[in-house]
């Protein structure tokens, strides 16, 4: 189940932006302050925000509960999605992301609690880069696992929803 959330998806774009500036690995915080101070992105208005958090709980809830419906939704079908750095797993793609929802609500998987302590929002035209920090709360067969970690999640603006192409979540 660790290895399933802890899937790693850089988004292309972020990747490049913080490549072309000669930074490495940077927090939350200095993240969103390079992308702003090369005017890049803008913060959204309150009704795009909430579009957007509406969107990000959806698709978090939905892997959680294995609701194929929502998740053919938020997911285009160019997801691609990653293993952690240290289980060396390569790139998965959007049928595998939804394989492992399945197999996590089938294993007797249940989200018990889902929280963002902090999020800040980044617009770069029809495109959304979201960084949080997360709590979570699972559990399985009864037993209880909590995990904390960060979040850089990518949303595309298509047909007016937020659909969610790419992610990348640390501990």
């Amino acid at each position: 189940m660790r290895q399933a959330i802890g899937r790693c998806v850089v988004p292309f774009v972020v990747a490049t932006l913080i490549g072309a500036c000669g930074r490495g690995a940077l927090s939350d915080a200095s993240a969103t302050e390079m992308l702003s101070a090369k005017g890049l992105t803008v913060t959204p208005d309150s009704a795009t925000e909430q579009a957007i958090l509406r969107a990000r709980d959806a698709i978090w809830r939905a892997w959680f509960a294995d609701d194929t419906a929502q998740l053919s939704q938020l997911l285009p079908e160019a997801v691609a999605a990653g293993g952690d750095a240290e289980s060396g797993q390569r790139w998965t793609d959007r049928a595998q992301t939804v394989d492992e929802a399945k197999q996590f609500v089938a294993t007797g998987g249940s989200l018990v609690s889902l929280a963002f302590p902090r999020t800040e929002i980044r617009l770069m035209g029809n495109t959304a880069v979201v960084f949080s920090t997360f709590d979570l709360t699972t559990a399985v067969r009864g037993t209880s696992h909590t995990m904390q970690g960060r979040s850089t999640e990518v949303f595309v603006l298509r047909n007016g929803r937020w659909a969610n192409p790419f992610w990348h979540l640390g501990r």
